[in-house]
């Protein structure tokens, strides 16, 4: 993977991850769901960090 493709994908992950975060910060129905998708796209971008 090209450093540019490694980029893209980090700055991916931290924004779902943050839009996921950003969701539990009001008064979303389903927070445990919500939550779920947060740390699974956190540990994509640690496990992109960590391969690099």
């Amino acid at each position: 993977m090209t450093r540019t493709v490694a980029l893209y994908k980090l700055t991916q992950y931290l924004s779902l991850t943050a839009g996921s975060l950003g969701l539990l910060d009001g008064d979303f129905p389903d927070r445990e769901f919500m939550r779920g998708i947060a740390e699974h796209h956190l540990n994509e971008a640690l496990a992109l960090v960590a391969a690099v």
